[in-house]
């Protein structure tokens, strides 16, 4: 059975470096990932905030690929020159992980795994 899981971050929509489009890219690029789906939705704001809408990222994927992708969640939210949140979405259940350096990578790593690993009704 696949695995789904939704992502966004609290980067402004069409922010290159923090948005979920540049998650994307790099998923798209990791030769070990095989996506069944990676689809990008857009949102339109509410009014009260502007109008700023937000981009979620939907993914499907083989579970035995559960480690691949949180290794290239937690690379890239590691690595980025600014402070980004993510948020990971399965089910009903949400994780909001971020990091200020690449050092936080390994503890990224694990927060990743461990929440998609979870037996969670998808």
């Amino acid at each position: 059975m696949d695995t789904t899981i939704e992502l966004r971050t609290d980067a402004v929509a069409g922010s290159d470096q923090t948005s979920v489009r540049a998650v994307l890219r790099v998923l798209r690029e990791d030769p070990e990932l095989r996506l069944r789906t990676a689809d990008l939705e857009s949102t339109s704001g509410d009014p009260e905030d502007m109008g700023i809408g937000e981009e979620i990222l939907r993914l499907v994927f083989d579970p035995e690929l559960t480690g691949a992708l949180a290794g290239a969640l937690a690379t890239w939210l590691a690595t980025r020159s600014r402070q980004v949140k993510l948020h990971i979405k399965k089910g009903d259940h949400e994780l909001t992980v971020e990091a200020n350096r690449a050092e936080d990578a390994d503890e990224l790593l694990r927060d990743i795994r461990e929440f998609m690993a979870r037996e969670i009704d998808q």
